[in-house]
């Protein structure tokens, strides 16, 4: 059996306006971006696609929650 974390992956990155997300989508509990400080960022998000519009640029990770209590985190830059 795959992992279903495996199969998740953003783009673009680098994203100035919309980041998409690619992967298992009905797998995904919550989804939500963080500095690298760790403060939690308040997007707005549809199914597959994060506005990343309202972001400084800068680094941030996404923090991606399964309902199998899987977390993976990557990062990516807002241009």
């Amino acid at each position: 059996d795959s992992n279903s974390l495996d199969t998740f992956s953003i783009y673009p990155n680098p994203a100035s306006d919309v980041l998409y997300l690619k992967g298992n989508i009905e797998e995904l509990k919550s989804v939500s971006v963080h500095t690298l400080s760790g403060k939690k960022i308040n997007v707005e998000m549809a199914v597959d696609k994060i506005d990343v519009s309202v972001l400084p640029v800068g680094l941030y990770f996404i923090e991606i929650n399964t309902f199998g209590s899987q977390k993976y985190f990557q990062k990516f830059i807002k241009k």
